[in-house]
């Protein structure tokens, strides 16, 4: 019985550990799913302005660094400046089919109206593998 109890709590943890993995993930290539579910992840932070979660996609070695705090403040600026179109709204999300191995890519299209009728866009996520093989988002 404690065998079970020990194999539930670490099954437990491990998926509760694999959510705040967004720097050096693990992913099968370019074209997992998985980098949906990142980008999205990672936009909803975005929106949010949950700091916390934005840093969960960066290394630890640059939290420490003089500007750190004003880059990501900036990061957020530039996603309400996409955003902040009245009406905004996601029309579909999908994966890049690149042939670059080392890169994936995650395009969002959107829409938003305005006086004169409506307008579109992408927008998105990119992301690179790193030397260890493991993933890691690009910060624009």
């Amino acid at each position: 019985m404690m065998q079970y109890l020990i194999l539930l709590l670490a099954i437990s943890f491990g998926a509760v550990a694999s959510e705040f993995n967004n720097f050096d993930f693990s992913a099968t290539d370019n074209s997992d799913p998985l980098f949906i579910e990142k980008c999205q992840i990672y936009r909803d932070a975005l929106k949010q302005k949950d700091i916390e979660t934005i840093k969960t996609f960066i290394s630890p070695e640059f939290f420490s660094k003089p500007g750190f705090d004003k880059a990501l403040q900036g990061l957020i600026r530039r996603f309400d400046k996409q955003t902040e179109k009245p009406q905004y709204s996601e029309v579909s999300k999908s994966l890049d089919k690149l042939s670059n191995p080392d890169v994936a890519g995650v395009t969002i299209r959107y829409e938003y109206k305005y006086k004169q009728g409506k307008g579109g866009g992408n927008a998105g996520c990119t992301f690179d593998r790193m030397e260890n093989g493991n993933w890691k988002i690009r910060l624009n």
